[in-house]
């Protein structure tokens, strides 16, 4: 059964917390671990570590605001894939903020991107663990990633607001429709 912990800078798995980090994300998407920790401290970031028993598989950040939680960061060890953790993780998310709206993004599945059947794979694991499309995208570094939410009626101006205080990228951070942009 997967349990999760806050991470500190004094975390006793931090070494394994910044690999998996280094690993896990692309350039443009990378954030240092110190930065993390950093925010973190600072109250922007709520960032814990998921183990199984006491094996570290995977982390979560998430960015809080009134009643929604933005799954910021999700990453599982690559070794420890395919073995239930993501989905146990999102569970565990909701059950950390119960009664909250679990916003998250993912890149957009789009037919031209390089690893567009991974997109396609991850639009279906989310779309099994209850999450839906809100319409809503966002461009992080460059990166256009789709909203997901795990209710029907996603809170725009909460999140909206919420991107308004995250400065960890070179432009800030907005929501938009494809037909508005």
């Amino acid at each position: 059964m997967l349990s999760g912990r806050r991470v500190s800078a004094q975390f006793k798995d931090y070494d394994l917390f910044d690999q998996l980090n280094r690993e896990a994300f692309p350039p443009e998407e990378f954030l240092e671990t110190e930065k993390i920790i950093s925010l973190a401290q600072q109250g922007l970031f709520e960032v814990t570590a998921l183990y199984d028993g006491e094996e570290f598989v995977g982390f979560f950040v998430v960015v809080t605001e009134k009643t929604v939680v933005y799954l910021f960061f999700l990453a599982i060890d690559e070794t420890k894939r395919s073995r239930g953790y993501g989905a146990q993780a999102l569970r565990l998310l909701k059950e950390m903020y119960p009664g909250c709206q679990i916003a998250l993004d993912m890149e957009e599945v789009n037919e031209a991107a390089g690893n567009y059947e991974q997109r396609k794979r991850r639009l279906r694991f989310y779309s099994r663990n209850g999450y839906v499309q809100t319409g809503f995208f966002l461009n992080y570094n460059g990166i256009v990633l789709e909203v997901l939410c795990d209710t029907e009626n996603f809170d725009y101006e909460t999140f909206s607001n919420m991107l308004g205080e995250i400065h960890v990228t070179k432009e800030p951070l907005f929501l938009f429709r494809k037909d508005c942009e």
